[in-house]
């Protein structure tokens, strides 16, 4: 498994609003397994996820993309 490391200002941003890994991942619709790899750094999310994960928490989408985090991204 490919280690891309770890999204720390995710992390911070999520610690921030007391939410718990499985309630962002439930709030964005995926799994808890997979937000805690988006999270971890070993799976950039899809262009979906990205979006998902940035309404449950509240933030621009834009920021995976700037950071060459989102798969499928033109950065």
């Amino acid at each position: 498994m490919a280690y891309y490391g770890k999204l720390e200002w995710l992390e911070k941003i999520r610690v921030a609003k007391g939410y718990s890994q499985d309630r962002v991942a439930a709030m964005a619709g995926i799994s808890q397994g997979m937000y805690s790899k988006i999270e971890l750094g070993y799976r950039d999310p899809t262009p979906e996820q990205a979006a998902s994960i940035a309404e449950a928490l509240e933030f621009d989408a834009g920021r995976f993309a700037e950071e060459g985090r989102m798969r499928g991204a033109a950065v």
